[in-house]
Parts: C-alpha cells; structure tokens; sequence
C-alpha cells in the first residue's frame, strides 16, 4: 500500500489564483479609469508579472512530492525510487511570518548523490518526520 507522505499545499494555489484574478480586475479598472497615470499602470503591470511568475511555479510542482510504497522506499515525482537507506537527511523550512506558522513550507531530501528539494509542501514537519522515523526503524 503506497501512502502520500509529502502533498503540494492546495490552499496556496487557490490564494495565488484569487489574488491574480482581484489583481487583473483592479488593473483593468485603473486602465480604463485612469489610463493617463502611467506609474499605477506600470506597477500594475510589475505585481501581475511577480504573481503570474508564482502562480506557474506553483503549478509547476508535483502534487505528490514524495511517496512512500510498502517496502518504504521514497517514491519521488517522474517515478523517481529511492530506498529509505541511501536517505542521508531530511530537513524541513516550514513558512513562517512574523512568528505565525502557516502550516506549509519546502522540504529537502538528501541522498548520498542527491539533492531533491519541494516548495508548497502541507505539514512539511510531519512529512519530514515520517521519513526520518521509517529510515531509523529500517536500521
């Protein structure tokens, strides 16, 4: 049984695509209000490029980062099998502002060869815990 241990925060990707769409609706209003202020055009023009550029990075991501099956080995995105003994460390950058934790953030898995790193990643704590604990009851 294969059991998701790793999951791109959905949440997130909802908050990039309203905030798109507010900004789109308040760029073309400030267009077609106030078309002869070219600094809010231009700065309209900025945000809706910075956020268009995360809102792809985002979907860019795997859903299912990470994935452990029954032998617990680590099944990474495009297929990529990784036995829980060639795991070296795992570390978890949980997103946090201003002393509040937002329950996401980016994880890393080191190998002996390689590096994977995962960004939107939900309860990035827990899922680092789950692999660090199955590769010290493999030993």
């Amino acid at each position: 049984m294969k059991t998701i241990i790793a999951y791109k925060s959905k949440v997130l990707g909802a908050v990039y695509a309203i905030t798109l769409a507010a900004l789109i609706g308040m760029a073309v209003f400030f267009y077609v209000k106030y078309s002869y202020i070219l600094f809010t055009n231009f700065v309209f023009l900025i945000l809706l490029i910075a956020l268009a550029i995360l809102l792809i990075d985002y979907l860019l991501q795997p859903m299912n980062a990470v994935i452990m099956d029954e032998n617990g080995d680590l099944i990474l995105h495009k297929n990529i099998k990784i036995p829980i003994s060639e795991v070296t460390d795992a570390r978890f950058y949980p997103l946090t502002a201003h002393s509040i934790d937002y329950g996401l953030g980016n994880i890393t898995i080191l190998t002996r060869n390689k590096k994977y790193k995962y960004r939107y990643i939900s309860d990035c704590q827990g899922a680092v815990q789950a692999i660090i604990k199955k590769k010290y009851q493999q030993k």
